[in-house]
């Protein structure tokens, strides 16, 4: 029996795929089973609702979206040439602008001397802690980076969720909340160019 295994080992190979694939169908049923067995549905999975932001950029803006709170949208413009980072709060359920908020990124990003502007923006869910009694900021850091330089500085929306639901216009400076250098190489030209 065994010479014959030998000379064929196809065989053995199909035979022993056949019984991983039978042993995985069966720890497959026999969890489904014991989570019907304890009253569970199959639905009861653990499940993690997803969060898309979106960003986008070209010569000489970039934008990006991400949410302030449950009902609320940003949308995030910057202007390489004047440095502004402007964000509209959008509501989800009105449609409607409710409030602009503002920074001028040149501060913090100067263009390098002889080269053009470039920056490249990003949102990312964040849970901020309440400062000092106030409110925590929206639920979006933004980042901004020089990509010529590396440099980088993060910014939060100082939204009122409380301003928000009294249907108040809110309008602030973006908060400046830490900065730093992606690249700490430096870049030099080829020779000759």
């Amino acid at each position: 029996m065994w010479n014959e295994l030998r000379e064929r080992p196809g065989l053995v190979f199909g035979g022993g795929l056949v019984a991983g694939l039978a042993l995985g169908a069966a720890a497959v049923v026999g969890c489904l089973a014991t989570m019907l067995w304890q009253g569970e549905a199959p639905s009861s999975v653990a499940f993690t609702p997803l969060h898309a932001d979106s960003s986008s950029n070209s010569d000489n803006f970039a934008v990006a979206t991400g949410p302030l709170d449950e009902d609320m949208e940003m949308y995030a413009t910057l202007d390489f040439v004047s440095g502004d980072l402007t964000v509209w709060a959008l509501g989800k359920i009105t449609a409607k602008l409710s409030g602009k908020f503002t920074a001028n990124v040149l501060a913090g990003l100067p263009p390098e001397k002889g080269k053009k502007a470039h920056y490249l923006m990003v949102t990312g869910l964040a849970s901020f802690q309440a400062q000092a009694g106030g409110q925590p900021p929206g639920k979006s850091a933004i980042y901004v980076l020089d990509s010529n330089s590396g440099k980088f500085v993060i910014y939060a929306v100082p939204w009122s969720r409380v301003a928000a639901a009294n249907g108040q216009n809110q309008g602030f400076p973006l908060i400046p909340l830490d900065s730093g250098k992606a690249q700490n190489v430096a870049i030099r030209p080829k020779a000759g160019s």
